[in-house]
């Protein structure tokens, strides 16, 4: 997938801009998860919300 950075936290959710990302079209992405308490990982986030608020 790529670098990737949080950007934001809610209660509920958590932001995520692709940087460097494998696939040239992703890069700059915003991604929202549901948060997971459990998650160590981008790939432990299961429930994308949205995946294309790039500007």
């Amino acid at each position: 997938s790529g670098k990737m950075e949080a950007v934001g936290l809610t209660d509920h959710f958590i932001i995520f801009r692709y940087h460097r990302a494998a696939d040239p079209d992703e890069e700059g992405r915003t991604v929202v998860c549901r948060r997971n308490p459990d998650a160590y990982w981008f790939d432990d986030y299961e429930e994308i919300i949205e995946l294309d608020l790039a500007v």
